[in-house]
This record gives C-alpha cells, sequence and structure tokens, in this order.
C-alpha cells in the first residue's frame, strides 16, 4: 500500500496536470520515478517499438519532507 505522501504528492500532480490521467509518481526502492507512455523514447530505442509506460528517475529523495521538491521536479519534466 502506498504511502500518504506519496498519495498526496500524486494527487498534486495530477492537479499540475490538469486532471490529464496517464502520468504517476511512484517509490521505486530508494528513488522516486515518473512513469508515463506520453515520456520520449530513450536514446538508442528502436523506432516504433509499443511501450507502455516509461520511467525517468527523479533526483529527490522519497518521503515526506521531500514532496514539494519532489513535485517541483516532475513539473519541470
Amino acid at each position: 500500500m502506498a504511502s500518504e505522501w506519496l498519495a498526496d504528492l500524486n494527487r498534486a500532480f495530477k492537479r499540475h496536470r490538469g486532471g490529464r490521467p496517464g502520468w504517476l509518481l511512484q517509490q521505486h526502492r530508494e528513488r522516486l520515478r515518473l512513469l508515463s507512455a506520453e515520456l520520449p523514447p530513450r536514446p538508442g530505442e528502436p523506432p516504433g517499438r509499443t511501450v507502455l509506460k516509461r520511467a525517468i528517475t527523479l533526483n529527490t529523495p522519497p518521503g515526506p519532507a521531500t514532496g514539494l521538491q519532489a513535485l517541483s521536479e516532475a513539473a519541470a519534466i
């Protein structure tokens, strides 16, 4: 089950995206990741490859104290 601070962070990010679905912030081990199918292909990725979601690892560490910083970093992407 996701922690409350991560659920709040995802709600705030969804508000920032104007309610558009398909974007998600996720804690993966000791890092935060931004997931979406709308992210551009990685360098060297074959063209036309069908990918459900791509991920970008954020520099901001996970936790309730860094929520605003993580939201700012994700919004900049």
